[in-house]
């Protein structure tokens, strides 16, 4: 099947393109015909079957679990599911073991979701040290500067949202390796399109959302 009948079968699966040329999947995507029928599937297993439905799913969300850790090149057992991104990044900051003196990085520009469960831990201590990307470019040596031995963490979106630059998350990765930091990867704006790699050096939690 060549790349043009492929393209052509996805647009075909999504209603919505069938007059439309459609590019803001960052934010709401086009319901697929094959996640619509999954959909009404799961619903008929909960109204028809409501005390097995947890186990009748399992299967589901095994083979979930190991076509996502294909998709970033990572293991199914560290594949874990939340509601959306808002859901899954505080649940992130919250399970960190701060320390009086620790601190993390974030950038000032960044999408609410990846910014706002960060900033809050100041309340607890955490020192948040805000990095400005000049022209919309987060380089490594930005985040290099603001880090020190007591960094945590550094929470970037591999694309960023207002500018599309895309972030080096394996030089960052390295990086945070080196300084035995956590780096969290908002990865809604890239997962799918882009191919993020997660196995590499360095501690790694990337975050993604599903439509």
């Amino acid at each position: 099947m060549t790349h043009k009948q492929k393209l052509n079968d996805a647009r075909d699966d999504i209603p919505f393109l069938k007059n439309e040329i459609y590019v803001d999947n960052a934010s709401v995507s086009p319901l697929p015909r094959r996640v619509q029928a999954a959909s009404e599937h799961c619903n008929t297993i909960i109204s028809e079957q409501l005390r097995d439905a947890k186990e009748i799913a399992k299967p589901y969300f095994d083979r979930g679990r190991t076509l996502a850790a294909k998709l970033v090149g990572s293991s199914p057992q560290n594949v874990a599911y939340f509601q959306n991104t808002s859901h899954g990044l505080p649940l992130v900051a919250l399970g960190v073991d701060w320390r009086p003196g620790d601190n993390l990085i974030v950038c000032a520009q960044e999408f609410p979701a990846n910014y706002l469960c960060w900033i809050q831990l100041a309340a607890m201590g955490v020192e948040v040290r805000q990095v400005t990307s000049p022209g919309g470019r987060l380089e490594p040596d930005l985040i290099r500067e603001a880090m020190d031995d007591r960094t945590r963490v550094v929470a970037v979106s591999h694309v960023q949202f207002y500018s599309g630059f895309r972030v080096d998350v394996s030089a960052l990765g390295d990086l945070c390796s080196e300084c035995g930091a956590l780096l969290v990867v908002d990865g809604t704006q890239s997962v799918g399109a882009l191919q993020p790699r997660c196995r590499s050096r360095g501690n790694r939690r990337p975050g993604g959302e599903c439509p």
